[in-house]
Parts: C-alpha cells; structure tokens; sequence
C-alpha cells in the first residue's frame, strides 16, 4: 500500500483541511545509504558509477558536529517503532514498510490532540519515509524544520547545531527554483569522522593520488578501495 493510501484512510476530513493550510516545510539537507557500495547508488547518484562513496560515522554525528538524532534512542534495527520527531534539526532513518508509518500517525493522532497540531506533525513526516521499493538504500536523512510545533523553547542541542547552518539559498534545477541551506561538516577529527572513501566502479581516479589529496588536508588514515560492485 503506498504511503498516500495510508494518509487517506487514516486521516479524517477535517485534518485533510489543516493539511492544506499549514505551510510547514520540511528540507532536507543530507541524504545517507548506509551500504556503501550498491550498483543502484552508483548508477543514480555517483555519475553512472564515475562518482566516490564517501564513509561517514553516524554514530559519531553528534559528538564531533552536534546533529542530534531525531529518533530519541529508539532503535529501529531491532524492531522498535519510531516515533514523531521533535527536534528542528536531527537526523533519522528513513521508513519503508506500511507498519512503521501507520505507528507513527497512530502516536500523533494519539499525543498532540488537536487537528493543528496533528496536521503540522503529519505533513513533517514527508521527509522521513519513502515507498517499499527503495529499501535496498537504508537510508538516513539529516532534516531541517523550521515550523516544527513541537519546538518551541530555546534547546542548547538545536542551538549548537543550528550554528552549523548558513542562511537560505536558491538554486535552479530542472528549470525550478529550489531553496536550501549549506551544513557545516567541519571538524577537529576528519578520519574519525570520515574513515573511508570508496572510487566507483567506473571511477577514473588514481587511487594513490586521491591518498595524498587526503593528508594534505587532515585526512590522514581515511581508507581508500575500490568497488567491488560491476557493471557486467
């Protein structure tokens, strides 16, 4: 069943109608798979394959950058069911099957008990799930929202972390403007953060030169290898 299916049954009228009147956005600034090497990403995100797969330490997201998790402890690898997110800035995995997003419309509609709030809470879900068919990605987002309703005190977390944001841009794509922000990677520990860079399977760099590419800039034990993935 698809994620709008879901909404439609779920929903009643007069939530639909705060649906349309809240101009809640929510953009997402980062996107992650967590398998670093699948043919799927390198052909749709890496330049049919020419691209890097660059490693990240999401376990280490908070300590060295200051991005919280939106997930608050839950752990979704062992079956625990996500819940609405209340931070402005965070990152979270990304939902695929029909039963995690039914449990979390179910606890917003349980929790805030007004249609403003439920709608508001509903439309923020937009970012964090995505339809079946792409669950090979295991995928994990960095999202900001700026109307989030359930954040409305001053938060020392969100406010370290909002330092790291610039001002709103515009770009054009697909002959449509776009709005959105910069993130601020940079830290003391590049390789802690950054263990390892992978050169696509069509990937034209040397692999010795992007090493020393690496240590001239503080990158100096991040591993690099080759894909394993082929085209053949």
């Amino acid at each position: 069943m698809e994620v709008r299916q879901i909404l439609q049954l779920m929903l009643s009228v007069n939530l639909k109608k705060y649906i349309l009147v809240f101009p809640t956005r929510s953009i997402i600034l980062s996107v992650f798979p967590k398998k670093k090497d699948l043919l799927s990403q390198w052909r749709g995100y890496a330049d049919n394959g020419k691209g890097v797969s660059i490693g990240f330490r999401f376990d280490l997201l908070y300590d060295i950058i200051g991005i919280p998790s939106k997930s608050h402890g839950v752990n979704q690898a062992v079956g625990q069911a996500p819940t609405a997110s209340t931070f402005i800035l965070g990152y979270e995995n990304i939902i695929y099957d029909t039963g995690g997003i039914k449990a979390i419309i179910e606890q917003i509609l349980k929790d805030n008990g007004t249609s403003e709030l439920d709608a508001m809470s509903v439309k923020e879900l937009a970012t964090t799930i995505k339809n079946e068919s792409f669950a090979e990605e295991h995928e994990t987002r960095i999202t900001y929202t700026p109307d989030n309703p359930h954040q409305t005190d001053p938060n020392e977390i969100i406010d370290k972390s909002l330092n790291r944001l610039s001002e709103q841009k515009y770009r054009i794509s697909d002959n449509r403007m776009v709005p959105y922000f910069e993130l601020d990677y940079s830290n003391q520990t590049n390789s802690l953060f950054v263990p390892e860079i992978v050169l696509g399977p069509k990937c034209k760099l040397d692999k010795n030169v992007v090493e020393e590419f690496l240590r001239s800039n503080q990158f100096d034990s991040t591993k690099v290898s080759k894909s394993k993935s082929s085209y053949r």
